[in-house]
């Protein structure tokens, strides 16, 4: 989940003369505009740019753009009356002599596609996206031992404490793709069987695509119909997934896949964010550009050497065969297992082989001595 719903502050928009207080998202310059365009899901739609942030009777239509009109986003609002943001923007609008004027007004985030930019501001950089840094091969077990307690306990939304939550490691995982809403592509679905592959041989659950009795669905679907789809969708994401849990212990999940405003570069991206967050890896990271787990906005289609030490640490076993992690452990008790294993015995954690084998069962954590000052996290040939 790629872009986090947070209120910043609260200002205050002057509209038609009246004094109007919105929930404003804090932009780095107030005073930039980013090229966008208007879309919707069919091609002839006219598009209702409005006096305010609301579909409310008070909210007037001061014009009808069509799909792929050029607009300049000015700033991003708290809706009135809905769960949505909307975006204020200005435009030229076409008059009934056949000229232009031009026009502010709000539309709401869904129907608009930045240009160059997946739908949706950053809260740190409003009009920048993030590139993604060159990939490193190795981490220090410090470096993956903090990595691991930021994205692998508590969960990004709902009211949760850090636990751990995952799913038993004898439980068949079974994915299925609901097509209520929207049919996935062809590199879609092969997106999806490879990371399903992948995820097996790095965390040895019995994971398989199903056409029946799922306990993970999978959505592809246009972003405005997230919010009935999911009740606990959180707006301007656009990947999702919820879980719910029983004593700490996954058991079911859903995901959402967006099929508006992304290329399928970004959707291939979004399928292996959420398949992988849904195993109980619920947190973003501010830490590494290229992992699965950066907060901000990337386009990442392979798992990065610290996201593979993670993930199989989460779901490892020690050497006697006992699992590492268990579920409702704290952030305490974690941490005392990682430290332990790192400062007592030096010991490195080895990922998954790359490239990814067919074997489901995962390689064991390697815990041998390593007597070097700064043990590392070195992907094995």
């Amino acid at each position: 989940m790629k872009v986090r719903d947070i209120l910043i502050r609260v200002g205050c928009l002057c509209i038609l003369g009246a004094s109007l207080t919105v929930p404003i998202l804090a932009v780095a310059n107030p005073t930039s505009s980013r090229q966008a365009f208007l879309t919707a899901s069919n091609p002839n739609s006219k598009i209702n740019i409005r006096t305010q942030p609301s579909t409310n009777p008070q909210s007037k239509i001061v014009c009808r753009g069509g799909v792929g009109d050029q607009v300049d986003v000015l700033n991003k609002v708290r809706g009135l009356n809905d769960s949505y943001d909307w975006y204020e923007i200005s435009l030229n609008c076409p008059t009934l002599a056949g000229s232009q004027i031009p026009l502010k007004g709000y539309v709401r985030e869904d129907l608009v596609k930045m240009a160059n930019f997946l739908s949706g501001l950053s809260l740190n950089s409003p009009f920048n996206s993030h590139p993604v840094a060159a990939r490193r091969t190795t981490y220090s077990a410090d470096e993956v031992n903090r990595y691991f307690l930021e994205v692998a306990l508590g969960s990004e939304y709902g009211s949760t404490n850090a636990r751990v939550r995952k799913w038993d490691i004898n439980q068949p995982i079974r994915i299925y793709v609901n097509r209520t809403y929207g049919t996935p592509t062809a590199a879609d679905e092969a997106t999806l069987n490879q990371v399903v592959n992948e995820l097996k041989q790095l965390t040895g659950l019995n994971l398989e695509i199903v056409d029946r009795n799922p306990n993970i669905e999978i959505y592809f679907a246009p972003q405005y119909k997230f919010k009935q789809i999911e009740p606990n969708y959180r707006p301007l994401n656009s990947g999702f997934a919820w879980v719910w849990w029983s004593g700490d212990t996954i058991t079911k999940a859903r995901i959402l896949v967006t099929t508006t405003n992304v290329s399928q570069k970004e959707r291939s991206s979004i399928i292996r964010e959420e398949l992988t967050q849904s195993l109980g890896l619920l947190q973003d990271s501010e830490q590494y550009a290229d992992s699965i787990f950066y907060q901000e906005w990337n386009d990442v289609t392979e798992f990065s050497a610290v996201d593979k030490a993670v993930i199989q640490l989460f779901y490892g076993k020690d050497q006697t065969g006992r699992e590492l992690i268990r579920p409702g452990l704290t952030r305490a008790e974690v941490s005392r297992i990682l430290w332990q294993r790192t400062t007592t015995a030096q010991q490195a954690i080895v990922p998954a082989k790359t490239p990814i084998e067919t074997s489901t069962a995962p390689d064991p954590l390697n815990f041998s001595l390593d007597n070097s000052p700064n043990p590392t996290v070195v992907p094995t040939p």
